[in-house]
């Protein structure tokens, strides 16, 4: 099956049927669930428990005096590492929300958008090509096709397996099908794909590396890892996020603002800054390494037992 998108470049804007298409996809995307909402309470769940069970312990190290606890830690060494366990819960939900939203990360601008095809073969926005609403998240976009996968064939094998004629003649039907791909892997544009794809590859890393910091928090808590792995281990986890997460920062806006070039000639060079709105994917980026960073430096200096 060839990508839908492609029928753009034959029809005018004022199709109804396109359309009509256009907002029948749009529907059917949005009301597909992406697990935004499951993560969202997942996360409320988990922090209002954490937080509960923070106080608590933290409580029973107050009746131990100032200096060290039934654990070996120190008040401050608890609190630092009640902190972190807390702030790793909340980058946990923040990127699964991130990943499971395909809409995450842009979004398409309101109102009149530039025309982005080459105006010597077709003159189209990326509001009749794709639709509106359409989004792309970090690691789908809301129609649920990944940074690698599209309708069959990409854009530029489309043209030049069938030409422009043979490969229009074959699209109209596909108006009506949910067979729309992901736009980057559709357009060839091979060094914005790999960007997309090292992005996602980062929110993976964070998530599992957000979970071995949430257990070493535990286990530190509880007193089941030794005094002297407790500052190096800490240190080491959180630096890593830290360091992922200004990675997908600056990702991110290279992503949005350069001009990339795409390997077929309808539109040759594409810039998301043009077309698109950042959503809160970013915003989450930013807090994620803010985070991070706190812990690294709660890690640093206060979570070792004296």
């Amino acid at each position: 099956m060839l990508p839908l998108s492609l029928l753009a470049l034959a029809l005018p804007t004022e199709d109804a049927s396109v359309m009509s298409a256009h907002r029948q996809l749009a529907e059917n995307a949005s009301n597909n669930p992406h697990g935004v909402e499951i993560a969202s309470m997942i996360l409320i769940v988990v922090i209002f428990v954490i937080m509960v069970l923070s106080m608590l312990f933290l409580s029973s190290c107050a009746r131990h005096g100032d200096t060290k606890d039934a654990t070996g830690n120190t008040k401050l060494s608890s609190l630092a590492h009640g902190v972190s366990l807390l702030l790793s819960v909340v980058i946990i939900g923040f990127v699964a929300a991130v990943l499971a939203d395909g809409r995450s990360v842009i979004v398409l601008k309101e109102g009149e958008l530039p025309i982005v095809t080459d105006p010597s073969i077709v003159s189209a926005n990326l509001d009749f090509l794709l639709g509106r609403p359409y989004g792309i998240g970090a690691w789908h976009d809301q129609f649920g096709r990944k940074w690698w996968e599209h309708g069959g064939v990409s854009l530029n094998e489309a043209l030049a397996a069938n030409g422009a004629e043979g490969t229009l003649a074959a699209l109209p039907g596909l108006i009506t099908e949910n067979g729309l791909s992901h736009p980057v892997p559709f357009l060839d544009c091979n060094e914005l794909q790999a960007v997309g794809t090292t992005a996602m590859v980062l929110c993976f890393i964070a998530i599992i590396t957000s979970f071995f910091a949430l257990l070493f928090h535990s286990l530190s808590l509880v007193g089941m890892v030794p005094a002297k792995l407790v500052k190096p281990v800490g240190a080491l986890l959180h630096f890593l996020l830290t360091v992922g997460f200004l990675v997908v920062v600056i990702l991110v806006s290279v992503a949005y603002t350069k001009e990339w070039t795409c390997d077929q000639p309808v539109i040759p060079k594409l810039t998301l800054s043009e077309s698109f709105d950042l959503n809160y994917a970013i915003g989450f980026a930013t807090c994620g390494f803010l985070g991070s960073f706190i812990n690294l430096l709660l890690s640093i200096f206060l979570t070792s037992p004296k």
